[in-house]
């Protein structure tokens, strides 16, 4: 048999090894539905956090961009139109 065969049919059992769903031994008990609440409201809450975090420290920088480009249009509406 070629070694390229060999492989093939030892990647396709170690993926079928893996996948094969076997019994657990295990149940979930009436903490565990609170319990993954709270860990995704607490990891939404980080997220929005952090999100709000990183925008209030860019936003005096957008700011000052915005302003620059209002004075400069206005320079240029100006220089496009002189006063007579």
């Amino acid at each position: 048999m070629p070694v390229s065969t060999i492989c093939k049919a030892a990647l396709l059992m170690a993926i079928w090894y893996v996948l094969l769903p076997s019994p657990a031994q295990a149940y979930f008990d009436l903490g565990v539905g609170t319990y993954l609440v709270q860990m995704i409201l607490a990891f939404l809450a980080a997220f929005w956090l952090s999100f709000r975090q990183s925008w209030i420290g860019k936003l005096p920088f957008m700011k000052q961009k915005q302003a620059k480009l209002e004075n400069t249009s206005t320079e240029e509406t100006v220089s496009e139109h002189p006063q007579t």
